[in-house]
C-alpha cells in the first residue's frame, strides 16, 4: 500500500508528458546526431589553410583517420577531473554566496601559472581539442544512456533517493547559515 501511494503521489506531482515542444522526439534525434557531426566537422575543417571549405583532404576518411588522432585516455582523464574538480556539491536552491572569491581565486591561480609555466599549461586544450570532443561525446552517451535506462526502471532506480542520500554525505555544508550583509 505504501509503495502505490507514493507512486500515485509521484504521477501527481510529475505527470507523464503527452505534448512535445519543439518537433518533438525527431528534433531531439536530430539534434542528437547533427551536433557532434558538426562539431568534428568544423574542427577538421576549418584550417587556416581550407578557410572552413569542405576541401578533398576532410573527404579522404583513410588519410583523416591516420592524421587526427580521435581517441585518448588522457584526455578522458583530463575530461573526467575537470568534473571532479569542483570542490563540494552545493545544495538545489542555495545560492552560491562566494561567486567573487572564486572569480579572483581563479584569476590569482591562471596568473600564478602562466607565471611559472607560461602559456603551455593553457594550450593542453587546443593541441588535444578532437581528443576533448571524443571525451565529451562519450560522457553524454553514457549519461543519455543512464538517465533513458533509469526512467524505464522507475520502481527499482530512485534518483531522488539517491540524491538525498548524496546530500546527507556531503563534506561540504551549505552556505545558508552564514548570515546575509544588507
Amino acid at each position: 500500500m505504501g509503495q502505490a501511494t507514493e507512486t500515485a503521489k509521484r504521477a501527481v506531482v510529475n505527470p507523464r508528458t503527452t505534448k512535445f515542444e519543439f518537433g518533438g522526439r525527431i528534433v531531439a534525434l536530430g539534434v542528437t546526431l547533427s551536433v557532434p557531426f558538426f562539431t568534428y566537422w568544423l574542427n577538421l575543417a576549418c584550417t587556416p589553410q581550407t578557410r572552413c571549405l569542405l576541401g578533398p583532404q576532410i573527404l579522404d576518411l583513410r588519410t583523416l583517420w591516420n592524421t587526427t588522432n580521435f581517441f585518448s585516455l588522457e584526455a578522458c582523464y583530463v575530461y573526467l577531473g575537470w568534473y571532479m574538480y569542483i570542490p563540494c556539491t552545493l545544495l538545489a536552491s542555495t545560492p552560491w554566496q562566494i561567486a567573487f572569491n572564486s572569480l579572483i581565486c581563479t584569476i590569482l591561480v591562471t596568473a600564478a601559472v602562466f607565471a611559472r609555466w607560461g602559456g603551455s599549461p593553457f594550450l593542453y586544450i587546443v593541441d588535444h581539442y578532437v581528443e576533448l570532443i571524443t571525451a565529451s561525446l562519450i560522457v553524454s552517451i553514457y549519461l543519455s544512456s543512464s538517465i533513458l535506462l533509469l526512467e524505464q526502471f522507475p520502481a527499482r532506480s530512485d534518483p531522488s533517493a539517491w540524491w538525498q542520500q548524496q546530500q546527507r554525505n556531503l563534506r561540504c555544508k551549505p552556505l545558508s547559515h552564514l548570515k546575509k550583509h544588507d
